[in-house]
């Protein structure tokens, strides 16, 4: 998230954004509701139709690509389809596009960007078929202005 905000203010790509920004080829996701991108390849999808049991499912519309589950660990290759999602108004369906590397922290330990600096992080990659993958990390206090700040791009490949 932080990475976002930071290349946000850097180049004015928008951290969160419609579906159209990254997928203005398929004419499926103008107008889309409910789902967003945070970053690149981070898939926010929200219940929002009201009239769906709390227990019960709805669709959500994923471009083209293979996705993978944050929580449920599974994954499906959409051609540009509604998929079925568990509703619960309480439950947010966050996906990861293949092609990734998404660093991950735990925040809860942290009362404020400073911990988190002296805080484990991991890396999730999400290899594409040929065996790459790419992101990007912002580290910095956030205590001061003027700070130096580091700010890596992630490549991955499986060729040595």
């Amino acid at each position: 998230m932080y990475t976002c905000l930071f290349e946000q203010s850097f180049d004015g790509t928008p951290a969160i954004r419609d579906l159209v920004y990254d997928f203005h080829e398929d004419p499926n996701v103008y107008g889309l509701k409910g789902s967003f991108l945070w970053g690149r390849f981070v898939k926010v999808t929200v219940n929002i139709d009201t009239s769906k049991p709390n227990n019960g499912t709805f669709n959500a519309y994923f471009p083209a690509g293979k996705w993978y589950d944050y929580e449920g660990h599974s994954q499906f290759v959409s051609t540009g389809m509604n998929v079925s999602l568990k509703s619960g108004y309480d439950y947010t369906h966050v996906h990861f596009k293949q092609g990734s590397i998404i660093p991950v922290q735990d925040s809860s330990i942290a009362n404020d960007t400073n911990d988190l600096l002296f805080q484990p992080m991991r890396y999730i990659v999400f290899a594409t078929p040929s065996g790459t993958a790419e992101g990007s990390v912002f580290l910095a206090n956030g205590m001061h202005e003027g700070e130096i700040i580091q700010y890596f791009k992630l490549r991955y490949s499986e060729r040595t």
